[in-house]
């Protein structure tokens, strides 16, 4: 580890300081109620008795673990140091974990989550597919789901064609598809004009919105960009080999792809197997992938640039953001590496989970219900 991860995980993380942050009053995120012994004694009588019932919908299995995996992890240590001091406002918290696993799986997970076990709110998943797949019925069944780490930005649109039309009961923690295309479009306007830009996409929801944001938004600003290719294998596709050589064949200057998890680092393996590095630059997800499969990153990714940009491990600053810095350190202590992007959103989307039932505890005077609680996410980021 670098020395910017040891000045970062040096701090140890107890009981006492979560306590600070999250478990006697202080403010979770921006927008949450401060108690006072009264209010908050008020609202632990008014709490039902049993567990508030969170579950994570991620993938543990798979090419795709690694953009999975590391949001459970970050669950297993948030929720337990939650209830070492009482709770969520003296009601404790019941985390239920499952495998996101195939579209038609996630279906059937969230049927049950909403149905049979009736969970209170919901975190996850980590693909779009999914997220949209499982948004309606989380919907329909008064359900928080809050998408945490899939990048679809249609997946709080209660019609897939209007954005006006919003989910009640659906919340979007991590940035999007239109955040991620335009991006890296702005970059490549700006550091390589009139590109030759060849496109290689996952054949699914995420890759292409990326696809369709990417060229509308780089044709506005370099009108001279030219499109050499558009090539979309299969999500968790075990050989790029054949769509490769297509790229080669098209000889572009700028080869931009959005694959993810082992996706990612399994093209950019092939990629340097057939020398394309020396060839295009490759726009890509390079690094954060590597860092969870814990390999180094391979030194032909020198001067290709990355997307998304997310910042640094550790950012915001965590001497200004003080429960970024905690739940970095709380990552890194236990086990021993810079917490992956999943392991962060999973965090970001907890403390806002938090922050709405405080919010909305504070403005009742008892605890909330879900129409209450998803009435409080307004305004908290």
């Amino acid at each position: 580890m670098g020395k910017r991860n040891e000045q970062l995980s040096g701090g140890k993380w107890g009981r006492r300081d979560f306590l600070k942050l999250v478990g006697a009053g202080a403010a979770v995120t921006a927008g949450s109620a401060v108690f006072g012994g009264s209010l908050r004694q008020a609202v632990a009588q008014t709490a039902p008795k049993e567990p508030y019932k969170i579950a994570i919908v991620a993938f543990t299995t798979g090419p795709a673990t690694s953009y999975g995996l590391p949001g459970h992890e970050m669950l297993d240590i948030l929720v337990p140091l939650t209830n070492s001091k009482g709770g969520i406002l003296g009601r404790k918290i019941e985390l239920s974990k499952y495998d996101e696993g195939a579209v038609a799986n996630v279906v059937e997970t969230f049927k049950k989550l909403t149905k049979q076990d009736k969970v209170d709110a919901i975190l996850g998943c980590s693909s779009s597919a999914s997220a949209l797949a499982g948004a309606p019925i989380a919907e329909e069944a008064k359900t928080i789901f809050i998408n945490c780490l899939a990048r679809t930005h249609k997946v709080t649109w209660a019609k897939e064609d209007d954005p006006t039309q919003i989910r009640k009961y659906v919340f979007k923690s991590i940035n999007d598809t239109y955040t991620h295309a335009a991006s890296a479009a702005l970059a490549v306007a700006k550091f390589y004009p009139k590109a030759k830009v060849a496109h290689i996409h996952p054949d699914y929801a995420y890759g292409h919105e990326i696809h369709e944001v990417f060229n509308k938004v780089i044709k506005k600003v370099d009108p001279k960009v030219e499109f050499v290719a558009d090539l979309w294998p299969k999500l968790f596709a075990p050989d790029y080999s054949p769509h490769i050589t297509k790229l080669l064949a098209a000889k572009p200057t700028v080869i931009f792809n959005s694959f993810w998890g082992g996706d990612s680092t399994r093209f950019t393996d092939q990629c340097i197997q057939k020398g394309v590095m020396s060839k295009a630059k490759v726009l890509g997800d390079h690094g954060e992938f590597y860092s969870v499969e814990k390999r180094p990153l391979p030194k032909e990714l020198i001067g290709h640039p990355f997307f998304p940009v997310e910042g640094l491990p550790g950012t915001p600053d965590p001497r200004r953001w003080p429960m970024n810095k905690m739940a970095f350190d709380l990552y890194y202590n236990k086990h021993k590496n810079t917490p992956p992007a999943a392991a962060s959103f999973t965090a970001a989307a907890y403390y806002s989970l938090v922050a709405a039932i405080e919010k909305a505890a504070s403005l009742v005077g008892g605890w909330p219900n879900n129409d209450q609680i998803a009435a409080a996410f307004k305004g908290l980021a």
